[in-house]
């Protein structure tokens, strides 16, 4: 089944030449109407993501000055199988089995991000609980460590720059603290800077992986799965 999701408003409307832009993070349209208004532009960036990890895909229509419509349609699975469904799903199911990228279930995990950008750690926080994953949030790498002191995460996030104590440096620190489970939490790098200089400075630190903003929902969802169940904590 296929249902249909629809808005429609009778405000300002979108210029044709601002329709490609909506989705893209960071960013807003029409900016001297909208001079005064709020907002990080990562609203439609989100929700095309959330929409598209559902299968569907978010799309706009509108005439400047009269009105705009979002809408977005998705798949919904029937409650009883065919037996030639339940075979081909047994069969990628054993395929998946064979497969060598173990995916791990994260439903229940916990897990701690660093960010110094109070935004950036309320979309990250978002995206994992949709995910069913519990996440605590830490504006410095020294707040960070403090939280560790007090609590075994399943896994860390860290941004690379933030004042006092950078992702590098935060990393460094965990990995000196005392105990097995310090030497070997997976810790993974959020960040928009991927260049191999700072990949590098990050390896050194002893950092795991690395995940770029914005942050894609699907690779979150996968670094995640692939890093789950390293470390008993």
């Amino acid at each position: 089944y296929i249902i249909r999701f629809s808005v429609k408003d009778t405000g300002q409307g979108i210029k044709d030449e601002d329709i490609g832009k909506l989705f893209q993070a960071f960013s807003q349209v029409d900016t001297k109407k909208n001079h005064g208004k709020e907002g990080t532009g990562m609203g439609l960036s989100i929700s095309s993501d959330l929409i598209a990890l559902m299968g569907g895909q978010l799309e706009v229509a509108s005439e400047y000055g009269k009105w705009t419509e979002f809408f977005f349609t998705i798949p919904q699975g029937v409650a009883e199988e065919t037996e030639e469904e339940i075979q081909h799903d047994e069969s990628v199911v054993a395929a998946e089995n064979n497969s060598d990228e173990t995916v791990n279930d994260i439903t229940g995990l916990h897990v701690l991000i660093v960010d110094d950008t109070e935004i950036n750690l309320e979309i990250a926080k978002e995206i994992f609980e949709m995910f069913d994953v519990e996440a605590d949030t830490a504006e410095s790498g020294k707040i960070a460590l403090e939280m560790l002191k007090e609590t075994r995460y399943d896994m860390i996030f860290t941004d690379y720059f933030m004042p006092e104590m950078d992702g590098v440096e935060f990393t460094r620190n965990v990995r000196t603290l005392e105990g097995n489970y310090f030497a070997n939490v997976p810790v993974i790098a959020l960040t928009g800077d991927t260049s191999d200089e700072s990949k590098e400075k990050f390896i050194q630190a002893g950092i795991n992986d690395f995940i770029e903003k914005p942050i894609d929902p699907q690779k979150l969802q996968k670094i995640t799965e692939k890093w789950a169940g390293k470390v008993k904590v």
